[in-house]
C-alpha cells in the first residue's frame, strides 16, 4: 500500500511481541529495513530471522529504553549496519504493577514512567541528530488508552505516563517540522495481547473486580493487526500533511483523527 516505505531504515521499541511484533512484520511487507528492538536479544533475533533468515533486511537489537547508553548503542548499531534511521516506533511500555494510588509504590511509579515516558524521549532524542542532518524522518509513538474517558483502577501511572507521551508528541512536532521530521501519536485501544491478558486475569481474580468503571460492551479487543494500516499510514509519505497528532482507534474499530 505505501511504496515509499520499501527499503527505509526503521526501529521498532518492544519489537518483537504484541503490537510491536505486529509492526515490525508489517513494515517488512512494505519492504523496510527493519530492526527488532527489546530487552531480549534472543527474541528480537528471533523474529528478525523470520522476517529475513539472510538477515539483509531485519536486524535483532538489545535495548534498555530507560537507559541511554544503551539507546544510543541501539542506534549507533542501526546507523552502523545501514547508514540512517528514517522511522521510530516507540511501542515499549509496561502497565506495571496495579494498585491503589494511595498505596502505590513511589519505585514502581517512577518504573513506569521510566518505560513509559523517558524510554520514547531517549530514543527520539538518540535518532533526532541523524534525522534532523538528512532533512527528514517519521516517528509514532504508541500512547494506548487515554483518550476515551476511560478509568481503570490501578493503572495511574501507566495512564499518567501514556497521557505525558502525548503532549511530549505535540512538542516534538513542533520543535522538528521546519526539518522536514513527522511525528504522530497513535492510540490504538484495546488489544488482544499479553498485556491485556494480565489485565483480565487481574480483573477477576482480585480486589479491582468489579470496580471497573468502563464496562461498555461494545468495547472488544482487537488483534494487533488490525492497527498496523493507521501506523503505516502514518510512517508513509501519506501523512506528510500531519504532525503532532493523535490517531485513535474507537471500540468500532474506524479512526478518529484528533487535533493534539
Amino acid at each position: 500500500m505505501y511504496p515509499d516505505l520499501k527499503n527505509k531504515i526503521a526501529i521498532v521499541t518492544g519489537g518483537y511481541q504484541g503490537l510491536g511484533r505486529a509492526i515490525s512484520l508489517g513494515l517488512a511487507a512494505e519492504g523496510a529495513q527493519v530492526a527488532v528492538a527489546a530487552r531480549s536479544f534472543q527474541k528480537c533475533n528471533e523474529l528478525a530471522a523470520q522476517i529475513d533468515p539472510i538477515g539483509g533486511r531485519a536486524m535483532g537489537c538489545q535495548v534498555d529504553v530507560t537507559d541511554v547508553a544503551s539507546v544510543t548503542a541501539m542506534v549507533d548499531k542501526v546507523i552502523d549496519r545501514w547508514g540512517q534511521v528514517d522511522l521510530l516506533v516507540n511501542n515499549a511500555g509496561s502497565l506495571g504493577k496495579r494498585d491503589w494510588i494511595v498505596d502505590y509504590d513511589p519505585l514502581e511509579w517512577d518504573r513506569i514512567f521510566a518505560l513509559n515516558l523517558r524510554g520514547p524521549f531517549l530514543c527520539c532524542q538518540a535518532v533526532l541528530k541523524d534525522m534532523i542532518a538528512r532533512g527528514q524522518g517519521k516517528i509514532v509513538n504508541v500512547a494506548a488508552g487515554v483518550m476515551d474517558e476511560r478509568v481503570d483502577y490501578g493503572v495511574a501511572a501507566y495512564y499518567a505516563a501514556k497521557a505525558g507521551l502525548i503532549n511530549f508528541t505535540r512538542q516534538l512536532a513542533a520543535e522538528t517540522k521546519r526539518y522536514g521530521i513527522f511525528a504522530n501519536a497513535v492510540d490504538p485501544g484495546g488489544l488482544d495481547t499479553k498485556m491485556s491478558d494480565e489485565v483480565i486475569a487481574t480483573e477477576q481474580t482480585d480486589e479491582f473486580a468489579g470496580t471497573q468503571t468502563n464496562k461498555d460492551p461494545s468495547r472488544r479487543l482487537r488483534r494487533p493487526e488490525s492497527v498496523v494500516p493507521m501506523i503505516m499510514f502514518l510512517l508513509s509519505k501519506a501523512s506528510d500533511m500531519m504532525t503532532g497528532r493523535l490517531l485513535q482507534a474507537s471500540s468500532q474499530d474506524d479512526v478518529q483523527y484528533l487535533q493534539l
